[in-house]
């Protein structure tokens, strides 16, 4: 498995809403930025997603590109649907942990920049 289906893995396990798999993906010391919100470690970040799957009754997360930034940075372009709003233009950089085999890897931080 490589790093962009395990991003794949983390938009679709997202728009589940699956904060338990969420949590395996996550890092312990992960941090969140979004227009919106900013949390540090797993439990806040857990929590923030949790807040928003309270919000939101179906998530879409449609992946328009991914892009290998780096050695463990992905960029990905993203059309999200909440609901029956129109689509968001979203940007994420998802940074993964590096040691170790790809497989193990976590995601460290997620930064999310909204589109107009």
């Amino acid at each position: 498995m490589d790093l962009e289906t395990k991003t794949r893995n983390y938009f679709t396990a997202f728009a589940n809403k699956d904060l338990e798999k969420l949590s395996e993906i996550f890092s312990p010391n992960i941090s969140l930025k979004d227009w919106n919100l900013s949390a540090h470690g797993r439990p806040a970040v857990l929590e923030a997603n949790a807040k928003i799957f309270d919000d939101i009754e179906k998530i879409n997360i449609d992946v328009q590109q991914v892009y290998i930034a780096g050695f463990g940075t992905i960029i990905a372009e993203l059309l999200i649907t909440a609901d029956d709003q129109e689509p968001l233009p979203v940007v994420d950089i998802i940074n993964w942990s590096t040691r170790g085999p790809v497989e193990n890897r976590k995601i460290t931080s997620i930064t999310a920049y909204r589109g107009n």
